[in-house]
């Protein structure tokens, strides 16, 4: 595929290519139940035949900000499902945010999970419903 000749590059390097990049390690994440974020928050995944359900935590962060603090943790976890997601095996995905009051916030965590799974060539079709369980 002559067209694609200008992407690739020869490693040379005494280091092996994976470990430059790291990519055993994220490899290892694939199949991890528990993913822990930057901040102190986690996603948790559940896979089962049917579906693949994954809750956002908190973790111990929140205090006098929270609503503030879900929204920044519920962004970085959009960002960290899509990637998840395009890894594993197609499937009905179920994600749970952590709640957040203001409409604006989750509108535009809803966006940022749509724009992160816009690089997945796999079909996506995303709907929001609001749950009025409780808030963590």
């Amino acid at each position: 595929m002559p067209k694609y000749a200008n992407r690739i590059k020869l490693h040379d390097s005494v280091e092996p290519l994976f470990h430059k990049h790291r990519l055993e390690e994220e490899l290892s994440k694939i199949n991890q139940k528990r993913i822990d974020m930057p901040r102190g928050g986690s996603i948790i995944i559940e896979q089962t035949e049917a579906l693949v359900a994954i809750d956002v935590n908190s973790g111990n962060s929140g205090g006098q900000r929270r609503e503030e603090t879900a929204y920044q943790m519920n962004l970085l976890a959009a960002k960290e499902i899509a990637r998840h997601s395009a890894a594993r095996p197609r499937r009905v995905i179920v994600n749970d945010f952590i709640d957040m009051r203001g409409e604006t916030h989750r509108r535009n965590v809803e966006e940022a999970l749509r724009q992160a799974l816009e690089r997945d060539k796999a079909r996506t079709k995303s709907s929001a419903s609001r749950s009025s369980g409780s808030s963590r």
